[in-house]
């Protein structure tokens, strides 16, 4: 008895693990072979859709048919077999070599001119029917662009919540691709040991290994982490209604890293007064180095003599001078007041910058409708809109999120006052021996420079806290916040030496 194939098709792997469709195929294949007496000799089950070309078990099967590995083969209908002509050309071709095909559910005579105009038709509806979905489903993806909304898989950081929610930030991984950008952009870190650090810290892949490089270029190269989404296949950049978890000035010094205009520095060590000691016969920079297990730092000028003193005594000076900064519990009061004087005076200066980002938000938008038009009157080339439309994305998106800024700036700034105000009770470096990131914090946020001259330092401060160190003693000299370092030449003429940034206590808290 002459033997066949029967061929089972499901769109997706997911329709194939529910298996009704497929089941459904098979029993009215059945019920066909027999009622037609055939004897069905090996089936061929695909989960895999018939819109495209390259179905591996549907050419597997072609490539035995055409061997005479059977006589013929069963099908369950035509949409069931192809939905593309290059498929339908294959079973045509079958038909040639007297391959008979047959299908359960649709009496088609493919030996016949009816049979195949039939046929024909069929395909063509199939193709046609998969073009239009294909079509709507583009203007439903484009549609939640629009909108603002990421309609694809959540990158990684961030969360799905379902079909029209935005995307939300995950609580573990968030926070790790926000340090992946910041510690990136610092030019400390390459792209082998920041994967290695995030793996430390958490960011893996599901096996628990470092995430590859090809990822963390993707990541780096994304948008969608500072609220925007760019289509890869067209260019277009639109608006997303997520947070973002950096900011665009961030992945712009990311974009310019991986642009390749910065130079990589490997840092060995991190020493806690890197590029703050000051050669007091040069000016230079001190130098930091490791000794039998000792920091010390070193000039290194050329005709210098040089400096060279240990860490732990830099700390000892530093320490006696912040300690002068501690207030008493009268002087801690007048201080929040004053404070709270300047919180009032600024909350109306806020009201007018809230006004013009609005007002420039509304330019923009005018802007974007006059491309539109410019578009539909044929007036602009299509490159050139989409030029111009990320730009304007993008300025939107930096205005977005410096109106976030402004809306949260009188929290950081009373944050910022409860940090200098905690300083200022308690100054010292002790309190963080286990944290340099913070002593060196503490150091920047309260001195300007550090004057070396053999093992004596010289700790300037920044004018507002110059002012709370002298607030016991008696003017003489120079005036307290003007006053400069001088050394003395052998023909007495004073050397002035370069100055701290001095900053007003009002400049200062809000920084």
């Amino acid at each position: 008895m002459n033997e066949y194939f029967a061929y089972t098709r499901v769109s997706t792997a997911k329709q194939g693990q529910k298996g009704v469709s497929l089941q459904e195929q098979r029993d009215a294949i059945e019920r066909y072979a027999q009622r037609k007496q055939i004897v069905i000799s090996q089936w061929f089950e695909e989960r895999q859709t018939a819109a495209k070309t390259g179905r591996p078990v549907f050419n597997d099967m072609v490539r035995r048919l055409r061997k005479r590995k059977a006589v013929g083969v069963i099908l369950h209908k035509v949409d069931r077999a192809t939905r593309n002509f290059r498929d339908w050309a294959d079973l045509g071709e079958l038909g040639e070599l007297n391959i008979e095909i047959h299908f359960a559910m649709d009496e088609l005579d493919l030996n016949s001119r009816s049979g195949q105009l039939m046929a024909d038709i069929q395909v063509v509806m199939a193709a046609d029917n998969i073009r239009n979905l294909r079509e709507e489903t583009k203007k439903g993806i484009y549609g939640r662009f629009k909108q603002g909304l990421y309609p694809l898989p959540a990158p990684m950081g961030y969360r799905n919540n379902g079909p029209g929610n935005p995307k939300t930030i995950d609580p573990k991984l968030g926070p790790l691709i926000a340090e992946a950008f910041d510690l990136y952009a610092t030019g400390e870190y390459s792209f082998a040991p920041l994967r290695a650090h995030l793996a430390k810290r958490g960011l893996t892949t599901s096996k628990g290994k470092p995430i590859s490089k090809g990822m963390m270029g993707r990541i780096l190269n994304n948008p969608f982490y500072m609220g925007l989404i760019k289509v890869r296949r067209t260019g277009e950049t639109f608006q997303g209604v997520h947070d973002p978890l950096i900011s665009p000035t961030t992945f712009k010094r990311v974009q310019t890293r991986l642009a390749g205009k910065t130079v990589n520095r490997v840092c060995r060590h991190s020493f806690l007064y890197k590029r703050l000691l000051q050669c007091g016969k040069c000016q230079s920079f001190l130098i930091g180095e490791v000794q039998k297990g000792r920091t010390y730092y070193r000039c290194r000028s050329e005709g210098c003599s040089g400096a060279c003193i240990n860490e732990v005594l830099v700390t000892r000076q530093v320490e006696a001078t912040l300690s002068k900064l501690r207030l008493s519990e009268a002087e801690a009061k007048k201080l929040a007041d004053a404070f709270e004087a300047i919180e009032q005076e600024e909350g109306s200066e806020l009201a007018d910058e809230r006004q013009r980002i609005v007002a420039r938000h509304a330019h923009l938008e005018q802007r974007l409708d006059r491309l539109d038009e410019l578009v539909l009157d044929e007036t602009m080339t299509r490159e050139s809109y989409r030029r111009q439309h990320e730009r304007i994305i993008c300025e939107q998106n930096e205005l977005k999120q410096d109106m976030a800024k402004l809306g949260a700036s009188g929290a950081a700034k009373r944050e910022r006052f409860e940090k200098f105000f905690e300083l200022v009770q308690s100054p010292s470096l002790s309190h963080f021996s286990q944290d340099r990131a913070e002593m060196r914090e503490i150091l920047k946020t309260t001195t300007s420079n550090f004057w070396v001259d053999g093992k004596n330092v010289s700790v300037e401060l920044f004018l507002s806290y110059q002012a709370l160190e002298k607030r016991h003693s008696v003017p003489t000299g120079y005036p307290t916040g003007i006053r400069t370092p001088i050394s003395w030449t052998k023909t007495k003429r004073p050397t002035i030496r370069r100055s701290g940034n001095y900053l007003p206590l009002r400049h200062h808290l809000a920084q």
